[in-house]
C-alpha cells in the first residue's frame, strides 16, 4: 500500500515539476519562465502588471541585491520612478510618474455669538487637478 502512494505522488507531482508557469494565459512561451498576458478572455478586457511597491529609496535598498539579481524592478513611491537594478546600484526608468490625490471636502461653521450663522464647503486638491466637475 505504501508503495502504491508513493507511485501515485510521483506521477502527480512530475507534471508540475516540469511545467511553465503563465498569468492570464492558457499557452505560456517554452522559452519563458513566467509569461503574464494582459487579457485572459481573448482581449475583451485588458489589465495591467503591477510591480513590487516601495514607500521611498531607503527601503529600496533595504533589498539589499546582489550581482547575480540584475534586471529586479520595484516602483518607488515617493519619487513615482521605476527602479531597476543593474547589479551595482539601483537605475531610474525614465521621468517621474504623477502621483495624483484625490479632492477633498473641508466643512466650515461660520459663528456669531456662538450661533451658526452660515455653512459652507470648501473643494479642494493637488495643483493641476481639474475640480469643474465638483
Amino acid at each position: 500500500m505504501n508503495k502504491l502512494l508513493q507511485l501515485l505522488l510521483v506521477l502527480f507531482m512530475s507534471p508540475v515539476m516540469f511545467s511553465q508557469v503563465g498569468i492570464a494565459t492558457t499557452n505560456p512561451s517554452n522559452a519563458s519562465m513566467l509569461e503574464i498576458n494582459s487579457t485572459a478572455d481573448g482581449g475583451l478586457t485588458y489589465k495591467g502588471f503591477m510591480p513590487p511597491r516601495v514607500r521611498n529609496n531607503a527601503d529600496r535598498d533595504a533589498i539589499n541585491p546582489s550581482i547575480l539579481d540584475v534586471g529586479l524592478l520595484v516602483f518607488v513611491r515617493a519619487t513615482g520612478i521605476l527602479n531597476i537594478w543593474n547589479g551595482i546600484s539601483w537605475e531610474d526608468l525614465g521621468n517621474p510618474i504623477a502621483i495624483v490625490s484625490p479632492p477633498w471636502v473641508n466643512e466650515f461653521h461660520y459663528e456669531n455669538d456662538g450661533v451658526d450663522v452660515n455653512e459652507g464647503f470648501e473643494i479642494a486638491g493637488q495643483a493641476g487637478i481639474d475640480l469643474s466637475d465638483y
